[in-house]
């Protein structure tokens, strides 16, 4: 089940912003317990009160929601300050509630949004991590081999008889939210890509995992059961080819990063072989030079002359 925002957007015409603010503490308490809902944001939208900032308004793109972003859209050409996504919600490493932000259509700026939103922000209790882009589709080279899926598939077979579906969902909406957070935005950067490491490319095959795992078990539940679970069900298999994506491009660039490090390793003993044949000649043409120099030496004293500098 989606969430829905609990307001007209239209009723934004006469908020103050620190009525917005009230408004807005709420409501991220409330969109976070779904996990990820869709986001509408606007960086320099004009409150009431004439006070300007960063606008997030959270639920189901649809009925009055849509029709606000679309007016927006509309009306906003030039400002270029609004745009649309997707939020997941997220902890960091110190337990901190975080916002993962991925805008898919509009013109606003990330870093405007987060400029004026320093203030939103802070008053709600999240640290915002606005880009854009997907949240998934944004990796497009990467894939994991046949072989590996069968056993991975065969292995969450085995799991399932022993974890119920809520439990899955859980494991599944966690670990979506850390490779959103931190994986997939480094798959964007190719020198943040060259930090991963092989934990990262345990949590990417977690995630995938946890994916077909959500599937399976979803065969195995009573028909109310499935019937609770298949608005997820469906978001999960919308995702599942992206998700295998993501596993098989860290597992990559894994591959290709142990390659260049081989490489390099490579380069640097032939470079010490070099060396070491370089010098070992010098050697040899130094003592050749000392046994032509007594050679010398000897042919001169034999004619009484005398050898060295004046």
């Amino acid at each position: 089940m989606a969430y829905k925002l609990k307001m007209d957007p239209n009723d934004l015409a006469s908020m103050t912003y620190k009525k917005y603010v009230d408004f807005c503490k709420k409501e991220v308490v409330k969109a976070a317990k779904f996990g990820e809902t869709e986001v509408v944001i606007l960086s320099d939208f004009e409150f009431s009160c004439k006070n300007v900032g960063t606008l997030i308004l959270m639920g189901k793109l649809s009925g009055p929601l849509l029709k606000f972003y679309k007016k927006q859209k509309k009306e906003r050409s030039q400002e270029k300050d609004f745009a649309k996504g997707s939020c997941v919600f997220d902890k960091d490493e110190l337990g901190n509630p975080v916002m993962n932000i991925a805008l898919n259509d509009g013109k606003g700026k990330p870093s405007k949004m987060l400029k004026n939103g320093k203030a939103l922000f802070k008053k709600i209790g999240m640290t915002p991590n606005i880009f854009k882009g997907d949240m998934l589709e944004s990796v497009k080279d990467g894939d994991l081999a046949e072989e590996e899926v069968g056993v991975i598939k065969g292995q969450v077979d085995d799991e399932n008889d022993h974890q119920a579906m809520a439990q899955i969902i859980r494991q599944y909406k966690k670990t979506y939210g850390v490779v959103v957070a931190q994986i997939v935005p480094m798959l964007s950067n190719k020198e943040a890509a060259t930090t991963l490491n092989s934990s990262h490319l345990e949590l990417a095959k977690r995630l995938f995992a946890l994916s077909s795992s959500v599937q399976n078990k979803f065969t195995e539940i009573t028909k109310g059961g499935r019937k609770k679970h298949q608005e997820f069900h469906d978001k999960v298999v919308a995702k599942h080819d992206q998700v295998r994506k993501i596993a098989g491009a860290v597992k990559k660039i894994l591959a290709d990063n142990a390659d260049i490090e081989i490489g390099v390793k490579g380069m640097e003993e032939s470079l010490k072989k070099d060396i070491k044949t370089l010098m070992s000649e010098l050697k040899a043409h130094d003592t050749k030079i000392r046994e032509y120099e007594a050679a010398i030496r000897e042919k001169v004293k034999e004619r009484g002359l005398k050898f060295g500098k004046k």
